[in-house]
C-alpha cells in the first residue's frame, strides 16, 4: 500500500486499500478511485514505486524567443520550489546552466529556448 501506480495508462494514483473485493486508489487531485479486484487482475500495472520510489517527471517549458531566459529561469525555479513545499516526497531544486531543472532525481523540467 502507498505505491504510486497506472492502471493501463488511464488511471494513475496512490493505493489506499486493498480489500478482498476491490482497490482503492487515491489520485493527485484527491479523488478516490474504487476498482474491482477482477478488474485489476486482468489489467497491465505499471507501480512507479518499483524497483525504487524515486520517479522523474518531464515537463517542457516553449517561452516566447525574446523572453530573458534569466528570469524565465528564475521563475522556474521558484514555482519548482513551491511545488517542492506542497508536494509530499519531492527532493532539492538544482538548476543546471544547461536549461535543466532538476528536483533531486524526482522532477525533471526542460526549457525550450
Amino acid at each position: 500500500m502507498g505505491d504510486h501506480i497506472e492502471v493501463e495508462g488511464h488511471i494513475s494514483g496512490y493505493v489506499e486499500d486493498i480489500g478482498w473485493r476491490s482497490t482503492r486508489i487515491r489520485t493527485l487531485p484527491n479523488n478516490i478511485i474504487i476498482i474491482p479486484n477482477s478488474k485489476l487482475a486482468e489489467s497491465v500495472i505499471t507501480n512507479h514505486y518499483l524497483p525504487d520510489m524515486q520517479m522523474a517527471v518531464l515537463v517542457e517549458v516553449g517561452v516566447d524567443y525574446g523572453s530573458d531566459l534569466r528570469r524565465v529561469e528564475e521563475v522556474t525555479v521558484e514555482v519548482a520550489e513551491m511545488i517542492q513545499e506542497s508536494v509530499e516526497g519531492l527532493l532539492g531544486v538544482l538548476s543546471l546552466s544547461s536549461g535543466i531543472i532538476v528536483l533531486g532525481k524526482t522532477i525533471l523540467i526542460s526549457l525550450l529556448f
